[in-house]
């Protein structure tokens, strides 16, 4: 499904006769950067491994806002860089954001778009062109900043829509509303 529009631009050229040049402009986790060594985009589509054949980053398990671990190194550049960076903004952030109260009513902030591709969401403020990608859990957790519901009860709907216990939600929730705030895309009743 992921891969339609790929499908569809080569059935379109093909239907109508349309010349086309390929360009190399993405390489994925998994191929062999001498395959693509121009592409000035990379797809996290799959996990980062560590020279020792480990998972160090995949972004459908990573935790938003905690560091990557370091004990292994990339086996790509790629992968320290993106390593690098993830750790670089944690480590900014660590510290300057404190969780809100339980009972506060997280809301989205108005005039915020949102654009849904599979389990993810892309979060844009058109004021000023920030943008956030919240992966499954913090797209569900998104779902719920509805006004109708504080942090507590976030969790709890959570925490009975995924069978684990509302206090092992609970720590995610405020860390993801906390964050949203701190970047102006939630408001706090």
């Amino acid at each position: 499904m992921w891969e339609s529009e790929m499908f569809a631009y080569l059935a379109v050229c093909s239907e109508y006769s349309l010349k086309h040049q390929q360009i190399p402009l993405g390489i994925c986790t998994n191929w062999e950067p001498a395959d693509v060594p121009d592409a000035p985009i990379i797809h996290y589509c799959q996990p980062i491994i560590g020279k020792d054949g480990s998972k160090i980053f995949n972004k459908h398990t990573y935790k938003p806002w905690s560091r990557v671990g370091t004990t292994v190194e990339p086996e790509r550049d790629y992968g320290r860089d993106l390593v690098t960076l993830i750790n670089q903004y944690v480590d900014n952030l660590e510290g300057t954001i404190s969780p809100p109260p339980v009972y506060t009513r997280p809301v989205w902030r108005e005039g915020i778009m949102e654009g849904r591709v599979l389990d993810e969401l892309l979060l844009e403020r058109p004021k000023d062109g920030a943008s956030l990608w919240l992966n499954g859990s913090g797209k569900a957790i998104w779902d719920l900043c509805n006004g109708s519901h504080n942090i507590d009860g976030i969790a709890a709907q959570l925490s009975t829509q995924f069978a684990v216990e509302r206090l092992a939600v609970l720590p995610d929730v405020l860390s993801v509303v906390s964050r949203l705030h701190a970047i102006e895309f939630l408001d706090l009743k």
